[in-house]
């Protein structure tokens, strides 16, 4: 048998520590929701992610589509995080003018700046992020979200391991503990999130 299988059935080993969640996404529901050709209606909304060591950061959209399907998008991923501010500069010379940020990652560290300029800024706390994990898990199961079939989400998404959160079953993407940047991620779930702030009021449609 392969040696995955042999280490669960006859060395007891799990696919992951016993205080982290499952990969809740799998590789198929991803796939099924991709749409190469599919476009954003109206303005969207951005995120931004850091990694822990600022070796790499993204930036992520979420906006609406004709059909009334959320969509998902990498604007850019790169190394370092020198090149943030530039981009979002762009995006608000577009029109973009609402962004999201994880207050307990090293992308809010560009909050003040940004809303000096005058950004909508999101920034969420632990809850909200437990919340954006489990309405992005949700869509993906339903088929109510779409994505362009980005490698660099895809490559995301493999590595990824998340945390449990509260003893509710809640959980979050694990920044630390994944093996390998995880910023793509990280940055379409906080996108997605701030869109259904922003068309609600309050994130009502996440669960």
């Amino acid at each position: 048998m392969p040696p995955e299988e042999f280490a669960r059935e006859r060395l007891g080993w799990w696919d992951a520590p016993e205080d982290e969640a499952a990969q809740p996404i799998t590789v198929e529901a991803w796939a099924a929701c991709a749409d190469p050709g599919g476009q954003v209606a109206g303005t969207p909304v951005l995120a931004v992610d850091v990694a822990p060591d600022r070796s790499a950061a993204c930036i992520a959209l979420a906006g609406r589509r004709a059909d009334g399907l959320t969509q998902v998008e990498v604007v850019r991923h790169g190394p370092g995080a020198a090149w943030v501010d530039a981009e979002l500069d762009r995006a608000s010379a577009a029109g973009i003018r609402v962004v999201a940020v994880d207050g307990r990652s090293q992308a809010a560290a560009l909050v003040p700046g940004l809303e000096a300029a005058g950004w909508t800024v999101h920034v969420l706390g632990a809850a909200d992020q437990v919340e954006a994990c489990v309405g992005l898990h949700r869509d993906v199961l339903e088929v109510r979200v779409r994505h362009l079939g980005d490698p660099v989400l895809a490559r995301a998404l493999a590595v990824a391991t998340t945390r449990p959160v509260g003893d509710g079953g809640g959980w979050a993407w694990a920044r630390r503990r994944s093996d390998g940047d995880i910023t793509p991620l990280v940055a379409v779930t906080d996108a997605r999130w701030a869109l259904a702030l922003s068309a609600d009021g309050i994130a009502s449609d996440i669960f």
